[in-house]
């Protein structure tokens, strides 16, 4: 795990624009795990396999689409707990308060020749934290766009098991899908609130903190 930041350089006068955006990246090993979650997510949709070919998202309202099939599939369970450590890290490396928070999931389901747009999870005075994993390696690339620079694009590869935390604010795009085999990421987005408009769980408080960290709110591994 590690914090990496996207820097300006350093304004010569009060009227240009400067940012410091912190990026956190970390990988989740358990492969057979991350298998069993990308089958389960295409075997569940049998449309995914229709012609013609439709990027799927899954369903606007059920945002916890994810994590309602932990019982299912405890594999998500392994996952959440990893996504939970994973922003105790970051929360840590970048000195942030912990706050209670709430987590919506979703996951995007591309087919060779599609690409998803630039888009943001929330510029709004409430926006905090959004993430994503890629369940295998794919050619593709997620650039992220500095709001202040849109030709400023930091490209990060599409690894099996990897996991990118960032600004909820900050845009992002998913480069051209050019191979054959079915592309399957999964989304978050972390709440201080919860959502009035997708359902959520539960993420971080005080007792899911003490139970992964020691005494300095370092994560246990």
């Amino acid at each position: 795990m590690k914090l990496m930041t996207i820097k300006s350089m350093h304004p010569t006068n009060e009227f240009a624009p400067s940012w410091n955006i912190p990026i956190h990246l970390s990988t989740w090993n358990d492969y057979e795990k991350i298998d069993n979650i990308k089958n389960f997510l295409i075997n569940k949709e049998p449309k995914l396999l229709n012609d013609p070919p439709e990027l799927l998202v899954s369903a606007q309202h059920e945002r916890d689409s994810l994590f309602k099939y932990i019982k299912q599939l405890p594999e998500l369970d392994d996952l959440l707990n990893f996504l939970r450590i994973s922003y105790i890290y970051c929360i840590h490396s970048t000195h942030s308060e912990f706050r209670d928070c709430y987590i919506t999931s979703w996951y995007n389901v591309v087919h060779k020749g599609q690409r998803i747009s630039k888009h943001l999870h929330d510029a709004g005075p409430n926006g905090h934290l959004s993430a994503n994993m890629h369940l295998d390696n794919y050619t593709t690339t997620t650039d992220y766009h500095v709001p202040f620079d849109q030709e400023n694009i930091n490209s990060f590869p599409n690894q099996k098991g990897g996991l990118v935390i960032f600004p909820s604010y900050l845009p992002h795009s998913v480069t051209e899908h050019t191979e054959d085999t079915l592309r399957v990421s999964i989304a978050f987005d972390i709440t201080l609130e919860k959502s009035n408009v997708h359902e959520s769980i539960k993420f971080m408080d005080d007792e899911i903190l003490n139970r992964l960290t020691n005494p300095t709110n370092e994560a246990i591994i």
